[in-house]
């Protein structure tokens, strides 16, 4: 590769990021991160008339109606789940579960849960690492407190050794909780039952994050009248993982 076509700059986010905004010789920006930094990197590329491709944060919903197969979705899950301890922007943090599967899917879940085992990430024996440092360990670690606070339960994990957190339940959400409306960055998942699809896609889409949603549903017409109607620029249709090398991500 010819010198200068990659270059790897380190140094302060704050300094580097506002001399490539400024820098009029840079036409394009692709950003991945948080997305009050992405509205900063917006705002501050607008002056040179930059294009930008920003990967933002999510929060993703995961809806699950009556008519699937329970052990194949959860195997699912579990997967989209773990992938890096759930310190993924696609990570599926809220799980609406169908009334009528709700008590069956959160015995299955628990099951699988509980037999995850966490270790070195090098290690082929282990299911999940440990999330990225002590500040992520401890904003996770307040989500079933306050929940638990609010009416939801928690019904396995929660405990934390170093910077490793157990795979976490919690069941019976609501909106007004914090582990609804942040993005959760580790392996805890939320569950909310509903009766009707309406319900569930008004609360899917209460969120100020669009990156990915995720619907499974043995009913394609069901599927795909669902995935129309969720505001998030992703939707996995029956597939845990949505990314692909070749494709793009887009909105959040």
């Amino acid at each position: 590769m010819p010198a200068g076509v990659f270059n790897v700059i380190t140094g302060s986010s704050d300094i580097i990021g506002k001399a490539f905004c400024e820098d009029f010789r840079l036409q394009k920006l692709s950003f991945t991160g948080a997305t009050n930094v992405g509205k900063i990197l917006y705002q501050n590329a607008a002056n040179t008339l930059k294009r930008l491709s920003l990967e933002l944060g999510g929060n993703a919903p995961f809806i699950i109606t009556a008519d699937n197969n329970l052990e194949k979705l959860v195997s699912d899950l579990v997967i989209a789940k773990t992938r890096n301890s759930g310190q993924s922007c696609t990570s599926p943090n809220r799980i609406f579960i169908e009334e009528s599967i709700y008590e069956k899917f959160i015995e299955i879940l628990k099951a699988k849960f509980t037999k995850l085992k966490a270790g070195d990430g090098f290690d082929k024996e282990s299911d999940i690492g440990p999330l990225i440092n002590s500040a992520a360990r401890e904003k996770i670690q307040k989500l079933p407190a306050d929940a638990q606070s609010k009416g939801a339960k928690l019904i396995c994990g929660g405990k934390a050794v170093d910077n490793f957190i157990e795979p976490t339940i919690i069941i019976d959400c609501l909106d007004n909780m914090d582990i609804f409306r942040i993005e959760i960055f580790g392996p805890v998942v939320a569950c909310y039952k509903f009766k009707d699809l309406d319900e569930v896609i008004e609360h899917a889409n209460n969120t100020e994050y669009g990156l990915q949603g995720y619907v499974y549903s043995n009913n394609i017409s069901v599927a795909q009248m669902i995935a129309s109607k969720l505001d998030f620029g992703m939707v996995s249709i029956k597939r845990p993982v949505t990314c692909k090398c070749k494709s793009t991500f887009c909105r959040t």
